[in-house]
């Protein structure tokens, strides 16, 4: 017989339910935590780049352990997972544009597959409870690491593919504002003091804009579909 999910003692149970629906909360809030707090932080000089490593350590385990139990997909995240991991302390130890190329290369490719499965278990059948929700946060975060990450690589590849107004004395690259680009792009707000300026650039920061235009619209039209749908059968 199969064991509901929700309103079990059953210890396996129990776990089911932190892992899948409060890890999404514990997850949300270490990639705000790294985003946020930590990042200012180190590019200020209060902490070492190293902290930073730890929580992309930490996002890699919470979100293995926050996902459906696909056995191929949990195979193919676990080994990226692992890879990332190093290759992100490699980033850290010896910065150069072939380490921040493939780290964001594998970033990109674990984010993908990670975000991807949150999204399945944010939209999977049931009530859309807060847990959800914060998982849908955290993916549409995730977006923002994504392109953050590809911002990057052009960086690295190509120094002159964005314009930078008003940067310190020596910073030409856009180089850690990369995260802060991606979300004022996400978000549609554009201060303009970064402009992209090669063609690869301007169509990655378009296609981002875009997709934070539609994605909250989707959302809250699948959820709200979700949710009238479980009332429904409920009242059958």
């Amino acid at each position: 017989m199969r064991l509901p999910v929700y309103g079990m003692t059953h210890p396996i149970t129990r776990i089911q339910f932190w892992f899948k629906d409060r890890g999404l909360t514990v997850l949300v809030l270490l990639l705000c935590l790294g985003m946020f707090v930590l990042e200012p932080l180190a590019d200020l000089g209060y902490i070492t780049r190293g902290t930073s490593g730890l929580v992309t350590t930490m996002v890699v385990i919470v979100g293995l352990l926050a996902m459906p139990r696909t056995p191929l997909l949990n195979v193919t995240l676990m080994l990226l997972g692992g890879v990332l991991i190093g290759v992100e302390w490699w980033r850290y130890s010896e910065p150069s544009a072939r380490s921040i190329a493939t780290h964001g290369a594998m970033s990109i490719l674990f984010l993908l597959l990670l975000g991807g499965s949150i999204m399945l278990h944010v939209f999977a059948h049931g009530p859309v409870n807060a847990h959800r929700i914060q998982g849908a946060v955290a993916a549409y975060v995730i977006l923002a690491v994504i392109f953050a990450h590809a911002y990057a690589m052009i960086d690295a590849i190509v120094p002159d593919a964005f314009s930078i107004n008003a940067a310190p004395a020596g910073e030409s690259t856009i180089g850690s504002r990369a995260l802060y680009f991606s979300l004022v792009t996400l978000t549609s707000l554009g201060y303009g003091d970064i402009t992209p300026v090669h063609p690869v650039a301007q169509s990655l920061a378009t296609f981002e804009a875009l997709v934070g235009v539609l994605y909250p619209v989707l959302l809250i039209g699948r959820l709200v579909s979700l949710e009238l749908r479980h009332t429904y059968k409920m009242r059958e």
